[in-house]
């Protein structure tokens, strides 16, 4: 199936569509995807107080997807076309959804393994252990755990992986024994556990418990093992000459960079390195980048020498400028931020008669654009139309945006204006800007306005708007048509009428029969919607309306069950099966009639 089929369905089910199932959701089972192609009019016909549609749902497919009274599983929809009578039968309390049942995986989400649905039909009894409830793959591989339950009296203690440990630690709780295994393992890092089965203690310190000991000693100095018991992380945190500087990484100190972090007297501050600093400014909390060369704002302060004299300059020239970035200023870009709507238009930080007009890098953009409200001044005039300086205070991006020939076409971009290709939405396809730029005039009829001109007069009939008097019927392509099939009302592709291809949408009187291509031969009188050519094919298209018809022939034969010439069912391959439908259904009580053997025997007792 596609979309020249079914031009409103969904694409992205389109090879779904039409595969002998009856997909029974709002996308599948609709008009514009023709009813699943088919697939679902004879459940909808059959079954039609079943009105709600339902997502994961296939009706002919052999299985039942839903539980007791759930989705389509309902006496209004035939206990799912059928396909559940089996399931309600076997679990009428289970809730959860028969397709997983006894597929060999065990189920433990949900209400599977429950008595209600046969503990997932079977799925989930653990040989040996009638009582225990675990998925059989965690019982008895070779580790001791319990996180679903393994290691209890029903599961026969993990099938036994756990004896050992529960008399070795009755007190150890866990989810996954793995102690004494050589790897510290912080979960099992208690008394009750044996300190993980021996794995967490160390020689050199007996009274040392923390959670990761691979760190102890390891050359960084973590502030929690900074304890006595633990040796001060090993020796990690002790700095020679400061026992009580704590830090975190003890060669910070005394590398000739003062850091603020131990430029303590505990740390000597930072082993000397802050002592210039200090003698400096004794006020000033900060130490790094004072007196870098570069003017930063929180630096700018008295304590802090106007950062170390970095600042000085700007101070001076700029006394009254506010800003946490002096170093932009004179940098030669015009810095311009939103600052207030009172300002009534972009204000800036820096463009401001205090800071000098972003110390002159502003002088030329404000002279020339005193309207344009913009946070990028730098963008205008750089040959590319930007979308906010597309306005007139902003001399139309200084002519970026300016259509060449167009001087009243006013778009965004202006480059799609005569590309070859008619852009019929954005306000191009208009007189102002030439129909874009003459690509959407259709040469020879000037008033016919369409989104594909080529389209026009290439030897395939297109519905409306091409199929007009102002295009001259799509210029001639619809004439023949418009003469052969006047009340036909295939507005959207007329050009598929008589293509070879039955397409049910003009399968009508009025379109002849889509041209011809939907009749049958030997069945003049069936007209069934799509896929004629299923008729008498060998296989009975039980599942879709019209075919198993008087009209068509009882679908060309395929759908009279064997030895029953005059039985007429819906399901003929449920003739003789070994099961009786009547007996199941009152539905099928048509089954069990002379014609058609009773049941073809099925219904004898």
């Amino acid at each position: 199936m596609g979309l020249e089929e079914y031009p409103h369905c969904v694409p992205d089910i389109l090879e779904e569509i039409g595969n002998g199932s009856c997909r029974n959701d709002n996308l599948h089972n609709s008009e514009l995807c023709g009813w699943d192609g088919g697939d679902c009019l004879w459940f909808n016909e059959q079954f039609p107080k079943c009105v709600e549609r339902f997502p994961n749902s296939s009706i002919g497919n052999g299985v039942c997807d839903y539980s007791y009274n759930k989705g389509p599983n309902t006496e209004e929809c035939g206990w799912e076309g059928g396909e559940c009578i089996q399931f309600n039968e076997k679990y009428p309390n289970c809730t959860e959804s028969p397709a997983y049942l006894g597929n060999g995986i065990c189920n433990n989400g949900g209400e599977y393994n429950t008595e209600e649905c046969g503990w997932d039909d079977g799925d989930c009894i653990v040989d040996g252990y009638p009582d225990c409830r675990v998925d059989p793959q965690w019982i008895g591989n070779g580790r001791c755990e319990s996180f679903a339950g393994q290691n209890t009296e029903e599961c026969g203690w993990d099938d036994g992986d756990c004896i050992e440990l529960n008399e070795k630690y009755p007190n150890c709780i866990g989810v996954s024994f793995e102690l004494e295994n050589g790897i510290c393992n912080y979960l099992f890092s208690s008394e009750e556990c044996g300190w993980d089965g021996g794995d967490c203690l160390f020689e050199e310190y007996p009274y040392c418990r923390v959670e990761y000991p691979g760190s102890i000693g390891d050359g960084f100095c973590y502030r929690q093992y900074n304890t006595t018991e633990c040796g001060f992380d090993g020796g990690d945190c002790v700095v020679e000459g400061y026992p009580e500087c704590i830090v975190e990484e003890y060669k910070s100190i005394g590398n000739s960079v003062c850091d603020r972090n131990y430029n303590t007297e505990e740390c000597g501050f930072d082993g000397g390195d802050c002592d210039d600093f200090n003698k400096k400014y004794p006020n000033c909390i900060f130490s790094h980048n004072i007196g870098n060369g570069w003017c930063s704002s929180r630096y700018n302060t008295e304590e802090c020498g106007w950062d170390g004299g970095d600042c000085v300059e700007f101070n001076n020239k700029y006394p009254n400028c506010m800003t946490e970035h002096p170093e932009a200023i004179g940098n030669d870009y015009c810095q311009v931020e939103l600052n207030t709507l009172e300002c009534g238009w972009c204000s800036s930080r820096y463009n401001t008669e205090e800071c000098g007009w972003d110390g002159g890098d502003c002088v030329e953009f404000n002279n020339k654009y005193p309207n344009c409200m913009t946070e990028h001044p730098e963008a205008i005039g750089n040959d590319y139309c930007q979308v906010e300086l597309n306005t007139l205070e902003c001399g139309w991006d200084e002519g970026d945006c300016i259509v060449e020939g167009y001087p009243d076409c006013n778009v965004t971009p202006p480059y799609y204006i005569g590309d070859g290709y008619c852009h019929s939405y954005g306000g191009y396809n208009v007189s102002e800007c030439g129909y874009d730029g003459g690509d959407c005039i259709v040469e020879d009829y000037p008033s016919c306005f369409v989104s594909d001109p080529p389209s026009v007069g290439d030897g395939y009939c297109l519905g409306e708007p091409y199929n007009t008097e102002e295009c001259r019927w799509d210029g001639g392509n619809c004439i023949e048509y418009n003469e052969k099939y006047p009340n036909c009302t295939a507005d959207d592709q007329p050009g598929s009428i008589g293509n070879g291809y039955c397409n049910y949408k003009y399968n009508t009187e009025e379109c002849g029969w889509d041209g011809g291509d939907c009749l049958i031969e030997g069945y003049p009188d069936c007209h069934v919607i799509q896929d004629w050519e299923r008729i008498g094919d060998g296989k009975c298209q039980y599942w879709k309306k019209g075919y198993n018809t008087a009209e068509c022939g009882w679908d060309g034969g395929d759908c009279i069950p064997d030895g029953f010439p005059d039985c007429h069912v819906d399901f003929p391959k449920w003739i003789g099966d070994g099961d009786c439908q009547a007996a199941s259904s009152p539905v099928f009580q048509h089954y069990n009639t002379s014609e058609c053997g009773y049941d073809g025997g099925d219904c004898l007792f």
